[in-house]
């Protein structure tokens, strides 16, 4: 029986898996001669990674992609993929891949799901329905849980963030001014309604500068965060490039629902990221202020997206960050390039 080798397949999951579940002995892929001395396996041990990715595909010779092109899944130094995949599957049920130009099964998944329609069709009629109609009773039927489920990531402890704030008085804001704004005080932003404040926190002092929109000779107050606890958050802007070159293995069995919901992650990543008029924000900023709230009730600690010039990461409490640095800054050119001027720092 013929043997292919991990260098057959560009994932990392499936090396591993390759070298934990094939031959115990280095062997010679039969499907390039050029490997030798490699972890082999019996193709068809490989069924349980390929089907959960293989089985939303169609034949779309129309508007679909060639294999390679649709999945990028196999090393370019296999030179006839069919008969990798004639190994995988021996019944042939994937023989159509070869033959054809394929596309992700919209309807096959919706059809399994029992759902009422497609997510960016739903996401479009729920934004402007949430404008322009029922503003607190405004439906839309996303699997929010499976979705953001997707996309979360952990933020460790040890990782630092930033805040900052105008400060042309020159005189370093107290701690409690840094922090999460009181309810009183709190105005309608991308992620959170007035009255229900949230910490707003950048990966770096010059992303939350440009996130303010700091200009030349600003005195800027800067507070430095630590993650005292690991944080669990839905990761919007890792996303927001993973879109682009997703590793389908890693996401197995919520392959296909990443897929089906990838447009509609990718229109809330847009929105996030797009500068937005002050006198139309407390319309245009709704639907994500609603998407902000439902993954806060998943339980989540916050989101994170891709900002101005940066990483930007939203809190819904802040009992899991700690604020050890205070600073004055000044801005010296539109590149927000930034000085300090005297900082304060804290123990605990």
């Amino acid at each position: 029986m013929k043997k292919c080798c991990n260098m057959c397949i560009s994932d990392n999951i499936v090396w591993e898996f390759i070298k934990d579940n094939g031959e115990k002995t280095l062997g010679n892929c039969d499907f390039n001669a050029s490997h030798k001395n490699v972890s082999i396996i019996d193709p068809q041990k490989l069924q349980g990674l390929f089907e959960p990715i293989f089985k939303w595909y169609k034949v779309d010779n129309k508007n679909g992609l060639l294999f390679n092109k649709g999945l990028s899944i196999f090393s370019s130094k296999i030179f006839d993929n069919s008969k990798l995949i004639s190994a995988i599957f021996p019944d042939g049920r994937y023989s159509f891949f070869l033959e054809n130009r394929i596309s992700f099964d919209k309807n096959k998944y919706k059809k399994e799901h029992k759902l009422k329609g497609y997510p960016e069709k739903l996401w479009y009629k729920f934004c402007k329905e949430v404008k322009n109609k029922y503003r607190f009773f405004a439906d839309i039927d996303i699997e929010f849980d499976k979705t953001f489920d997707i996309c979360k990531r952990p933020i460790y402890a040890g990782e630092i963030f930033f805040r900052a704030r105008f400060n042309m008085a020159g005189k370093i804001f107290s701690k409690e001014k840094m922090g999460k704004p009181p309810r009183q005080s709190s105005e309608n932003y991308r992620a959170n309604v007035k009255g229900i404040p949230v910490l707003y926190l950048s990966s770096t002092r010059e992303t939350a500068a440009l996130e303010i929109q700091s200009y030349k000779g600003a005195i800027l107050n800067i507070a430095e965060f630590i993650v005292e606890e690991d944080l669990n958050i839905v990761d919007l802007a890792r996303d927001s490039t993973l879109f682009k070159s997703i590793l389908p293995f890693k996401l197995g069995e919520d392959y296909g629902t990443y897929i089906f919901y990838r447009t509609f992650l990718c229109d809330i990543v847009f929105k996030l990221f797009i500068p937005i008029n002050k006198d139309n924000r407390d319309i245009d900023y709704l639907p994500c202020q609603i998407i902000s709230e439902k993954i806060k009730k998943l339980g989540y600690d916050g989101l994170g997206f891709l900002g101005i010039n940066g990483y930007n990461l939203v809190l819904f409490k802040d009992n899991k960050v700690r604020l050890t640095r205070n600073s004055l800054y000044t801005v010296d050119d539109l590149s927000v390039i930034i000085n300090e001027k005297d900082s304060i720092e804290y123990n605990s």
